[in-house]
C-alpha cells in the first residue's frame, strides 16, 4: 500500500508542475484511475487474443514512451547534468528490462 500512495503523490506533482490545479489534479487522478480499472476489464475480457498482442499491448507501451518523452524529459533539462543523465540512464535500463522480460 506505501508504494502505491508514493506513486499517486508522484503523479499529482507532475500534474501540479504541469500547470493543473489541485481540483483538476484531483480529478485527472480520478479519471486515470477510472480508466485503469476499465482498461483492466477489458483486458481481462480479451485476455490473449490476437488484437491484445498485435495492437493494444504496442500501442500502450508507445503512449507511455511518449509521455515520458514528451513531458518528463524536457524538466530534466533544467537540472544538473549528473542527475539528468542518471535519470536517463535509469529510464533507459527499464525500457531493456521490459524487453527483456517480453521477450523471454
Amino acid at each position: 500500500k506505501q508504494w502505491y500512495q508514493r506513486r499517486v503523490r508522484g503523479d499529482y506533482a507532475v500534474l501540479a508542475q504541469s500547470g493543473f490545479t489541485p481540483h483538476e489534479a484531483m480529478l485527472a487522478q480520478l479519471w486515470t484511475c477510472g480508466a485503469g480499472m476499465l482498461g483492466t476489464i477489458v483486458g481481462g475480457l480479451v485476455e490473449n487474443s490476437f488484437c491484445c498482442n498485435a495492437v493494444v499491448l504496442p500501442l500502450t507501451a508507445g503512449i507511455f514512451l511518449y509521455v515520458s518523452l514528451t513531458s518528463l524529459i524536457p524538466s530534466l533539462l533544467h537540472r544538473p547534468l549528473t542527475q539528468t543523465l542518471l535519470q536517463l540512464i535509469i529510464m533507459t535500463l527499464g525500457i531493456a528490462l521490459t524487453y527483456c522480460a517480453a521477450s523471454h
